[in-house]
This record gives C-alpha cells, structure tokens and sequence, in this order.
C-alpha cells in the first residue's frame, strides 16, 4: 500500500497535506458561517447603499467559493486519491465554478474598491447604481460564455492532477500550443493579475486621499470615513491574500515559456513547486473568503448589533419556553415530565 501510495504523489508529505487540509477546512467552515450570516444581513438590507449591494453578491460569492473546499479536504486527507474529482464530467464542473467564484470575487473587489476610491477622492460624484449592475452581469456572462467554448471544443480541458490536488485546465498536447490555447492562457493570466493592480492603485489613492483629509465632527462625515476605512482594509486583505497568487502565477508564465525553450518537465519541478501551487492559489482564496465576513463584523457596527439582537432574540425565546416547560405551562413537556 505504501509503495501504491507514492505512486499517487511521489515528493509528498502526508503530514504536510493532511495540515493545509486542516487549514482548509477551518477556512472553508469559517467562510461557510460567517458568509450566509452576512449574506443575510446585507439581504435585509439589499435597499440601502450601493456597496450594500455589492456586499451582498461577494457573500454569495464566497458562500460557493467556500463549498469547493470540500473536494480539497477529502482530497488531502486522502493521500491525494481523487474520489469525484477523478469524474470528468464532475472535474470540469467543479473548475468552471470555483474558476467563475473566483474571478468574479476578484471583479467584485475591483468595483468595490474603484467606487469608493472616487468617493473618497471625488466626494461629489455619483457612481451609477444600474451601470455597475449591468457590469457584473456583462462579465459574468463573459467568463461562463468564453470558458464553455473553450472547454466545449476542448481546446482546453480540465483534468484532476495529483501534484496539484485539484483539477486544473491542460491543453491536448502542451508540447504543441494552438493560437486560441495561448490567447487562453494570455486572458485568463490577464484576468487574475490586472486586478491586483487595479485595486493596489486604488488602496494606495484612498490611503493618500483620508491622510490629506480633515477630521471632521459631523456624524455624517465621522460615518463615511468609517466606511471609507473598512473599504480600504477589505482591499488591504485582498491583496495580503492573493500576492502568494500573483506570484505564482508570474512563475507559471516563467515556467510555461521555459517548457517550450528548455523542455522543462512539470513532474520534475519537486514538492516545493506543487506545495506553493496549492498555499498560493486554493488556500489563499479560501482564507480571503474566510477573513471577509470576520472583517464585516469587526468593522460594521449596525451589523454587530444585528448579529447580537437575532442571537438575544433566539435565546430569550429558547429561554422562555423553558420557563414554561418548568412551569408545566407546556402540556407535552409537563406530562411527560410526569411520566
């Protein structure tokens, strides 16, 4: 078994795995909690400001991000075996999702962060409601209709890879890339990498911007530069979370362009390549998608009220059918307390 068991993964350490399993699964319950409450409270709220709106729809975002840890769980802790991941048909499912989850999560964050920097920096203009709608709907339906004519024709196709401990896209014959396979690769390096620099611009603008502003006494002012704050933050944690990514990914282009000039194997890249694979893309996201919701609470305080008043209310009322179950108020409970 042992020997069957190197054959699957040759260079790994179980011990290894089964740990970023472990800081997996804390992310993945994590993200799985703290996003359905939040996502219920920017609901209840889904008629209040524009980044109300955007908060909502990166909770739902991360409430799917966070479900496509389970696979890389049950992956790791065992041995690599690649269980409903070793499925095709299920291998591509699961790669659009999280590969959709995950870009529209990263433009989400872009918009959140451009809008409030020309808020911060242009306190008089308005960003339009619909516009930004109508933006996430035109991406959204961009990354689904490029990905199902790219994997529909298999130009690329999506294949569970042990090293990886996830499915990811590979093309027919890497030693023999197509033009559409290259301006595949080039788009979607393009649409996880420009991001990162969008929203760094746009951090760096904001932090100038509320330095170089006066404090103000009125509460409306007090309240927007709370949120201005919280906002620069959540770009902040973006960014600590997804730089391992960017520079995973600039190593992937490095080591793709050696393949075809040198003849560099992937196989022989060693654990530490596969291991920096895995912290860097899966993990990160999944703990971006954990540190979110703890960000809201910390920071949000009509959240933390309403968190409070929906636990409160739950326990006074637990409490008191209690009271009334010991009272014999209960007809149920008091005669089968008799019994």
């Amino acid at each position: 078994m042992e020997e069957e068991e190197e054959d699957i993964t040759p260079g790994h350490s179980r011990t290894s795995d089964q740990v970023i399993g472990s800081l997996t699964a804390v992310c993945m319950i994590t993200g799985l909690i703290g996003n359905i409450t939040a996502f219920l409270y920017f609901w209840g709220r889904k008629r209040g400001s524009l980044h109300n709106m955007l908060y909502m729809t990166i909770t739902a975002v991360d409430i799917s991000t966070s479900l496509s840890a389970i696979s890389i769980v049950v992956v790791l802790f065992n041995n690599r075996a690649p269980f409903l991941l070793g499925n095709s048909l299920f291998c591509t499912q699961w790669y659009v999702i999280i590969a959709f989850t995950v870009r529209m999560s990263i433009f989400l964050v872009v918009l959140i962060s451009v809008t409030r920097t020309i808020n911060i920096v242009f306190p008089f203009h308005r960003v339009s409601y619909h516009r930004l709608i109508y933006a996430m709907l035109l991406y959204g339906a961009w990354i689904l209709t490029f990905d199902g004519v790219v994997f529909g024709m298999k130009i690329m196709y999506p294949r569970y890879e042990a090293h990886y401990a996830y499915c990811a896209p590979f093309p027919p014959d890497i030693a023999n890339l197509t033009t559409m396979q290259i301006v595949w690769w080039i788009l979607l390096e393009a649409e996880f990498m420009l991001p990162s620099f969008v929203v760094f611009i746009s951090f760096t603008a904001s932090i100038v911007s509320l330095q170089k502003r006066a404090l103000l006494k009125n509460w409306r002012d007090v309240k927007s530069r709370r949120v201005s704050v919280t906002i620069t933050l959540f770009t902040a944690v973006f960014l600590v979370c997804n730089t391992p990514f960017f520079l995973y990914q600039m190593n992937v282009i490095i080591y793709r362009t050696s393949y075809h000039t040198y003849g560099l194997d992937f196989n022989k890249a060693g654990p530490v390549y596969w291991y920096g694979s895995l912290v860097s893309q899966p993990l990160t996201t999944f703990l971006n998608a954990a540190l979110n919701p703890c960000l809201y609470f910390l920071r949000m305080r009509p959240m933390k009220l309403w968190i409070c008043n929906v636990v409160e209310d739950r326990a006074c009322r637990f409490c008191n059918v209690a009271r009334r179950a010991s009272r014999g108020l209960i007809p149920q409970l008091s005669t089968s307390e008799e019994k």
